[in-house]
């Protein structure tokens, strides 16, 4: 059995639909709106398995088309209430193509004419002329239909089954369903005689009452291919799911499960330890015969009813066929309701259908608005199945069972200290990264601290609380979404540990939530450390000088004063900048520096060195000299 799912990123799209009704006016496709709930989607709701391709229903062969000329004729039994195209056009008799090259005038003789739907009827004949290139045999009763390709709103399955086909790997998410812009896309081959039901399994019983065996059903109980894809604008949550089965031979009724918890068939013949979770979605529809107009009822599973093992499913709605006849709400199923082109290998039940076609019947596909019924979340495995009837409680017939979203979420956390050890009274706080492998998470982290207690390891959320950050403002960075906690300042000595979790019931599509594994990078210690006392000595200095005119006069010039380290006053030993000071009056003249404070001055000896400069023309200056006269002991 072939299982494929794929996890893409979310990527907003336009929502288009081909939920629409379909009139042939003269070879002119025209489209009008259903007033369906779901008028804007992904997909093509279409009857058919295939993009930008439209199928109408022209009627049957009347008598078998046996010629093997390149064009010839034959009776076609026209249905009452279409409108039939002008030629040109192409149909599809079989698995042949042929082209409608002109047509007879219609009659009213409608013996001999039979559709594979009963209920259609049969309005006359017509002959049509055609021009064959496979020219096969086809028997009569054979559907007619018209094949009209151009451009069409939405995806179809073929374009899912080559996007899943293509990966052959199936590693990781790189070619499957992401350029469909689906955030999940599964198509699983079943075969014969493989995982069928057993006796007890209904759909009102939880999982653990539930059995399957390899085996077989009956032709028209047996599902060959079955395939769902969901997509997810932000705003809205659309699921669409689809089958086909072997035998179209009369009506059987179908369902589609989407399961929040992972469920696999074990060989065993149980489904392991999983059972239903509450929000599950039961989708109960018809493999109708001939295409007749198709219905589909929700249900979502609320849990097991008091003291009783049968489940109790809510009524979420019932939704007519996608193209006019059905009824209004957010969701539809269609079956197609003539021969349509298979896009994989397939072959129906009967020496009289040929292979690489689906006929009237045999193939089932609809749609659900999640956000509008309320049901929106992640959904790790689906199955459809047949079963016996349309009551809750029928008895399962076969089963195609599979993976789908990948809907786990895990938590790792870090201290933002590198080391672990911080000083008392300094600030500390928690990173918490959660990864998840489906949308993204919604919700808050919480942060605990234990502590203080010596050699603790691990911590919980009994410890205190630190704070809430909530994952709408994480970082990003593909699928991890990282949060801060609040600061803390520890200020009593010994070891702490934090903790984080992303608590349960907070998203639908992570209902469990996440817990750390271990606390290994959570924990730290806080130490007193002994503070270092150093002292600087530093003197707070003057100096003075006087200066004598012989003979006296006035004195106007300028006072040089700069201490030194040393006696000789060496340059690059000095101890402060030079400081000029005034010298202005009659002779003799004493001036000082104001005072200057020394930082370390190393020596215990300071050393002045001064020299005046004169501005008086009649007197000269006096050098600079660096004398013990000159100098002050800061011992004293």
């Amino acid at each position: 059995m072939l299982s494929r799912a794929v996890t893409p990123k979310r990527k907003g799209r336009n929502w288009l639909t081909a939920l629409a009704a379909l009139s042939i006016l003269t070879g002119t496709l025209v489209f009008s709106s259903t007033g369906l709930a779901l008028t804007q989607s992904e997909f093509e709701l279409d009857k058919n398995a295939t993009n930008d391709l439209t199928t109408v229903h022209l009627g049957s062969s009347k008598s078998a088309i046996k010629s093997t000329a390149a064009t010839n004729s034959f009776i076609n039994c026209e249905i009452v209430g279409v409108i039939y195209p002008a030629p040109p056009f192409t149909i599809l008799v079989d698995s042949e193509v042929m082209t409608v090259d002109s047509f007879g005038a219609t009659t009213t003789t409608t013996g001999g004419c039979s559709f594979s739907d009963p209920a259609l009827v049969a309005s006359g004949t017509r002959v049509y002329n055609v021009t064959r290139l496979a020219r096969a045999a086809h028997p009569g009763g054979s559907d007619v239909t018209q094949l009209i390709t151009g451009a069409a709103d939405g995806d179809d399955w073929d374009q899912v089954y080559a996007s899943i086909t293509a990966d052959a790997n199936d590693t990781g998410a790189d070619d499957q369903c992401l350029a469909l812009g689906a955030v999940e896309c599964a198509w699983i081959h079943d075969g014969f005689d493989v995982s069928v039901f057993t006796g007890g399994s209904k759909d009102d019983l939880d999982l653990d009452q539930w059995g399957h065996t390899d085996s077989s059903v009956p032709p028209s109980d047996e599902i060959l291919d079955a395939f769902a894809a969901k997509y997810d604008d932000g705003t809205r949550e659309l699921l669409f799911f689809g089958a086909d089965r072997w035998s179209t031979n009369g009506a059987k009724d179908f369902g589609f499960w989407f399961f929040k918890n992972e469920v696999v068939a074990e060989p065993d013949g149980t489904f392991g330890d999983a059972l239903h979770a509450v929000g599950d979605i039961l989708i109960l529809g018809t493999f109708s015969q001939g295409g007749a107009v198709a219905t589909i009822r929700v249900f979502s599973w609320a849990g097991l009813g008091l003291g009783d093992t049968n489940g109790v499913l809510n009524t979420e709605g019932n939704f007519g066929d996608c193209l006019p006849g059905g009824g209004t709400g957010p969701g539809c199923n269609t079956v197609n309701d003539t021969t349509i082109p298979s896009p994989w290998a397939y072959q129906g039940a009967g020496s009289t259908q040929v292979p690489g076609v689906i006929y009237s019947g045999g193939f089932i596909e609809g749609g659900i608005d999640l956000t509008e019924l309320g049901l929106t979340g992640c959904f790790s495995s689906f199955v459809a199945e047949t079963r016996s009837s349309p009551s809750i409680s029928a008895q399962l017939k076969d089963m195609v069972l599979g993976s789908f979203e990948s809907c786990e979420a895990s938590i790792t956390t870090e201290i933002t200290d590198d080391d672990g050890i911080i000083a008392s009274g300094d600030s500390i706080s928690d990173t918490a990264t959660v990864h998840v492998t489906g949308p993204a998470p919604i919700g808050d982290v919480d942060f605990y601290l234990c502590g203080p207690e010596d050699d603790i390891a691990t911590c919980d959320a009994t410890g205190t609380f630190v704070s809430s950050e909530d994952l709408a403002g994480a970082t990003v960075s593909g699928d991890d979404y990282t949060v801060t906690s609040d600061s803390v300042t520890p200020t009593e000595p010994g070891d702490y540990c934090f903790y984080a979790e992303y608590p349960a019931s907070q998203d639908d599509n992570y209902p469990d939530g996440a817990f750390p594994i271990d606390s290994a990078n959570e924990c730290f210690t806080v130490e007193l450390f002994q503070p270092e006392l150093s002292t600087t000595q530093t003197v707070t200095i003057k100096d003075e000088a006087t200066i004598t005119v012989s003979g006296g006069g006035n004195l106007d010039g300028t006072a040089h004063f700069q201490p030194f380290s040393d006696s000789s006053c060496t340059a690059g030993n000095e101890l402060a900048a030079v400081q000029d000071v005034d010298v202005a009056g009659a002779s003799p003249k004493t001036v000082g520096t104001t005072p200057m404070t020394i930082v370390d001055p190393g020596e215990p000896t300071i050393y002045w060195q001064v020299s005046y400069t004169s501005d008086n023309a009649s007197q000269s200056d006096i050098a600079a000299t660096c004398t013990e006269n000159a100098s002050i002991d800061i011992n004293d």
